[in-house]
């Protein structure tokens, strides 16, 4: 048998680069899109065609159509498998995440995004009712380094969007099932995650290693896709401990912007009641000011440059989303706290109501056509 799935697998990986050569006539391209489909759509044999187009070939292409071909069977055929191939490819997805891609740096993003795919089509399926061990099995995958680690952001922020975020999980009752067990979890990822952040973003300052860059950079990706919706709770924990974080890596160019954008979902904040919105407004305590202010001056010093202007605009943003908070807070019912730093908030977004940057100076404009509204 083992020999028949090598035979298939070859001759689906031919046709695959058939489909892709430009030079081959339109008529012999359609029939390979047909004959690949087909296969696709009939033959009992796709799963292990598809992790034996991923672990043997070569070509970027054909290993992508091999994990395309894995993510139709999970889609289509989940519910009506066996259970011993319902193991094989849970196993053997797992062994992908832990060794069946290049190393971070050099496999394809296309290939990472697919493969963290299909694991969140499986989690949709299986956890946590069947799969009780995921959060585990993830933090196992993460201490074997930093190609496993970006995998796993990769398939944890892809779950979160589907799940939370454009909530494209069709069916709703799993849907909900999975949205209750990610939030009662939530305090363990957050924990797990910032412990990730803390020791690659420590490793990337130390040696500058692009590997640590990159995962830092996923970490915060991840968490720009949670704190739009958890518990303002764990965005505080810790004596605010992410929101340092963030602050501090407003400073480093690289991994600023990403920064940045996590940021601003926490300053626009809007998932629980006003008393927990109201803790939003540390940021202007002088720890958390200092270092957006400092950037925000650092990225208008080089606001020529394509990317500081880009997260000048960010931090107008991040800027300006804290004035619609104290818009939200401040009314006549309810009592208004003494802020610091207030004077020194409101000088700098007067200052960029006269900025050359339209783009800038209407976020600055808007928000004082709101405050005097208020």
């Amino acid at each position: 048998m083992s020999g028949d799935i090598a035979t298939i697998a070859q001759q689906l990986g031919a046709a695959v680069e058939l489909t892709m050569n430009p030079a081959i006539p339109m008529e012999q391209r359609h029939q390979a899109f047909n004959q690949l489909e087909e296969f696709k759509e009939n033959s009992p044999y796709g799963s292990q065609c598809g992790f034996h187009l991923v672990a043997s070939s070569e070509s970027p292409v054909v290993r992508h159509f091999g994990l395309k071909i894995l993510e139709d069977v999970v889609k289509a055929r989940w519910n009506t498998m066996v259970g011993e191939e319902k193991v094989f490819i849970k196993d053997s997805l797992m062994k992908l995440m832990s060794s069946g891609t290049g190393h971070l740096t050099v496999e394809h993003l296309f290939i990472k995004d697919a493969l963290a795919r299909i694991v969140v089509e499986l989690v949709k399926r299986e956890w946590p009712q069947q799969w009780p061990s995921l959060l585990q099995e993830l933090d196992t995958l993460c201490r074997q380094g930093e190609t496993q680690t970006e995998l796993v952001m990769f398939v944890l922020l892809r779950l979160v969007e589907d799940v939370a975020l454009l909530q494209t999980l069709e069916q709703t009752q799993r849907r909900k099932e999975i949205y209750s067990e990610l939030t009662a979890n939530m305090e363990q990822i957050f924990t797990f995650l910032l412990g990730l952040l803390e020791k690659h973003y420590g490793a990337y300052k130390a040696s500058g290693n692009e590997e640590h860059c990159r995962v830092s950079m996923a970490i915060v990706n991840t968490f720009t896709a949670l704190v739009e919706w958890v518990n303002i709770q764990h965005v505080m924990a810790n004596e605010k401990y992410l929101l340092r974080c963030l602050s501090h890596l407003l400073s480093d160019p690289r991994l600023q912007l990403a920064a940045g954008e996590c940021l601003l979902g926490i300053v626009g904040w809007k998932a629980g009641k006003m008393t927990e919105r109201a803790q939003l407004l540390c940021l202007f305590e002088t720890d958390m000011m200092v270092p957006l202010f400092a950037a925000t001056e650092n990225a208008e010093k080089h606001k020529l440059d394509c990317d500081h202007y880009n997260f000048l605009k960010k931090m107008i943003e991040i800027l300006t989303g804290l004035g619609e908070q104290l818009c939200a807070l401040w009314t006549k019912e309810s009592p208004r706290s003494s802020l610091p730093n207030l004077t020194t908030y409101l000088d700098a977004l007067l200052s960029f109501t006269r900025h050359p940057s339209q783009s800038v100076n209407l976020y600055a404009n808007e928000l004082w056509a709101k405050f005097f509204r208020h």
